[in-house]
């Protein structure tokens, strides 16, 4: 289980560092409103791919954790872990 942490802080560690060499503008980047997409955009040269990139973390990365929280949330409640 420590493995999984650790790989996650490598990779998400080498993910920033390798993007924000691929930016052109960070200024712009701030000042955006959905900023991962147009650090995407920017760094990818690309449009499509930047929103393709996007939606998959939107929907393949997050669906998972919103699916599955209410159920330990339910596992917790039901234990009476609070009291």
């Amino acid at each position: 289980m420590f493995l999984t942490m650790i790989i996650a802080a490598l990779t998400s560690f080498l993910w920033a560092f390798a993007f924000m060499f691929a930016s052109t503008d960070l200024d712009e980047v701030a000042a955006s409103k959905l900023p991962v997409l147009t650090l995407y955009s920017q760094s990818l040269h690309n449009d499509g791919l930047a929103v393709f990139f996007v939606v998959w973390l939107l929907l393949v990365c997050m669906y998972p954790y919103n699916y599955t929280l209410p159920r330990k949330k339910l596992a917790v409640t039901d234990r009476n872990s609070f009291v």
